[in-house]
C-alpha cells in the first residue's frame, strides 16, 4: 500500500497507517478521504452523512474503510452523529401483516408511519385502483416476496379467505 501523502509504499494497511500518522501528523483516514473528495473532508462527510442520510457503513464501503474509523474521523472533525432510534424518511423492506412478511415501503410522517404494500401497488398498476380497492391480492404461488404481475391475482375478501381456508389453513395474503 502506498501512502497518500509522500508516496513510500508498504506490504499492508497497518504500516502505511502507522507511517502516516507519524510521519505526517494525520490520521490515515484523514488523506484517503481528503484524497478521494474534492474539497473539505468534514463538510463531504457532514453532506452524506446528515444531508444525504446515508449510513456510517455505507460511507465506509465507499471508501474501503472500517465503519468505526469513519465514526473516530467524524468524532475528530466535530460532525455529529444521527441519534440510534434516527429513521429514515423513506424505508424499503419486509414488513409484517398478519403472520406473513411483504415487501412494504415505509413513510415516517409527523402524523405516524404510513406503508405502502408493494403487492398493492403493483395490482394498482396492472389492474387499477378501483379494481383493487376493497379487495385483496392473492400470491398465486403462495410466496409473499413475489410480486410479479403474473403471480398476483385480484380477490374478493371472503373469497381470499375461502381459498387459503380450503387449500391451505396457514397460507394467507394480504
Amino acid at each position: 500500500m502506498e501512502c497518500p501523502t509522500c508516496g513510500k509504499t508498504y506490504s499492508g494497511k497497518g504500516g502505511v497507517t502507522i507511517h502516516h500518522s507519524q510521519a505526517h501528523g494525520e490520521q490515515y483516514i484523514s488523506a484517503v478521504l481528503r484524497n478521494k473528495i474534492d474539497g473539505d473532508a468534514a463538510q463531504w462527510l457532514r453532506s452524506e452523512y446528515h444531508g444525504s442520510e446515508r449510513s456510517l457503513e455505507d460511507i465506509a464501503s465507499e471508501l474501503e474503510e472500517n465503519p468505526k474509523a469513519i465514526r473516530k474521523m467524524m468524532d475528530d472533525y466535530g460532525v455529529e452523529t444521527r441519534k440510534p432510534n434516527h429513521k429514515k424518511p423513506v424505508w424499503f423492506g419486509m414488513d409484517r401483516s398478519r403472520d406473513f412478511w411483504y415487501e412494504c415501503w415505509k413513510h415516517n410522517m409527523t402524523e405516524g408511519t404510513k406503508k405502502v404494500w408493494l403487492h398493492r401497488l403493483l395490482a394498482v398498476a396492472e389492474h387499477g385502483f378501483d379494481e383493487v380497492a376493497g379487495n385483496d391480492i392473492h400470491h398465486k404461488n403462495e410466496l409473499t416476496w413475489d410480486n410479479r404481475p403474473e403471480n398476483l391475482e385480484v380477490m374478493g375478501h371472503g373469497e381470499h379467505r375461502s381459498h387459503h381456508h380450503n387449500n391451505n389453513n396457514n397460507a394467507a395474503d394480504e
